[in-house]
């Protein structure tokens, strides 16, 4: 009873255990073997890639394969694994699976096993362990922490500091390490030298400062920052996103500005008449901008000369004439509107008054002009006629 019982726990086990074997085992190119006593060098913040062979003497379903070094403090954080999507075997056929793993830049120098972990829903895993050994760089800094303030944006005008803490990861103890920040967009950076740096110690800069230009474009800019070690023979370098926002003194002053010649104008209906317009853009770039004459509907017709839409270069003028053709019916005081436009959005605005006296009015000033005119010609008249007659009388002769 008792030979029966072993018996059917060895068939039992033998029957839940997975056929499945590695024939061969790559990492980076290198074939390696399990449990091997010679170890295989990585180092911290490798990536590397480990290829295996794998071979069946039966028919499975739904297997997959893990490959995973355990013992990395911050493991539940960042673990250092890779697997496979679950796959089937077919008896007597190879199968190539890659796995590709990183190891962090703080994990500890020390010796590791690379472990293999391949199953199946149900039946007992098999597994293989690979002997590693972690080393450090000779030369390695990494960025610990950056700390931007103010941290979300910055108004244009106004300062943006920053300050980098270094941790050596390396071997050796780093001296005059040459740290900046700069925004190449705008032209700025500033730098700062760490004397020296101890191995598997971290150390925090001065704060590093740059002054955004007052009228510096809204939007977002890369923050470059670096760290030149090792005789400048090594760099790191980290980019990030800052967001600039607009500074309102900023705005206004590079608003354009809007001028006319005269903003009252009296004119005879029927009659023309005319102004000029002076447009200063006062933005750091060229803009174009469109011009429009708004209030004159049915009473005159306005007229842009050279053109209504121009281009005028940064901290520059341009003059146009606007000429107006006063309808014959118009009368009274009038409003116009001048209207500068760019982008779509309204730049300025200035209205003209406009005094349009009736045409009766005009008829009678000519009819006024035509009177003098005459009784001017009748005085002459007058005066020519007693003329002639005073001299007739001088020469009369008497006998």
């Amino acid at each position: 009873m008792i030979l029966a019982v072993v018996l059917a726990v060895v068939f039992a086990t033998a029957a839940s255990a997975l056929p499945v074997s590695i024939a061969s085992a790559k990492l980076d190119g290198q074939e390696i073997f399990p449990d091997d006593a010679l170890r295989v060098s990585l180092e911290r913040g490798q990536e590397f890639e480990f290829k295996i062979t794998l071979v069946s003497s039966a028919d499975l379903s739904n297997i997959d394969a893990e490959a995973y070094i355990a013992g990395y403090e911050y493991d539940d954080y960042e673990s250092i694994s890779d697997k496979t999507h679950a796959f089937d075997m077919e008896a007597d056929v190879s199968y190539s699976k890659t796995f590709k793993l990183r190891l962090p830049a703080d994990v500890e120098q020390d010796n590791y096993k690379l472990r293999i972990l391949i199953s199946d829903r149900y039946g007992d895993e098999t597994s293989y362990n690979y002997n590693l050994v972690v080393d450090a760089k000779r030369h390695s800094l990494n960025f610990y922490d950056i700390e931007i303030s103010p941290d979300d944006e910055v108004v244009a005008g106004r300062a943006l500091t920053a300050t980098i803490q270094l941790e050596n990861m390396g071997e050796k103890d780093e001296e005059n390490v040459k740290v900046s920040a700069s925004i190449p967009a705008l032209g700025l950076s500033d730098s700062v030298y760490v004397e020296s740096i101890k191995t598997e110690d971290d150390e925090e800069t001065e704060e590093l400062y740059m002054r955004i230009p007052k009228c510096a474009k809204p939007g977002m800019y890369d923050l470059v920052v670096e760290a030149n070690y090792d005789r400048k023979h090594e760099t790191i370098k980290e980019t990030m996103q800052i967001e600039v926002v607009a500074n309102e003194d900023c705005s206004r002053l590079s608003e354009p500005v809007l001028t006319i010649s005269s903003d009252y104008l009296a004119v005879n209906a029927g009659k023309s008449a005319e102004f000029t317009v002076t447009i200063t853009n006062n933005a750091p770039n060229s803009k174009a901008y469109t011009l429009a004459i708004k209030g004159a509907d049915g009473w005159l017709d306005a007229a842009i000369s050279p053109s209504s839409t121009f281009i005028i270069g940064a901290k520059e003028s341009k003059q146009v004439k606007v000429s107006l053709e006063v309808g014959k019916q118009a009368a009274g005081l009038k409003e116009l509107l001048v209207e500068l436009s760019s982008d779509g959005k309204q730049a300025g605005q200035i209205a003209v008054d406009v005094d349009v006296a009736a045409k009766q009015g005009a008829d009678l000033k000519t009819a006024l002009e035509v009177f003098l005119v005459a009784l001017v010609a009748l005085l002459v008249i007058i005066a020519l006629v007693f003329g002639f007659k005073r001299s007739g009388k001088q020469n009369k002769v008497y006998y």
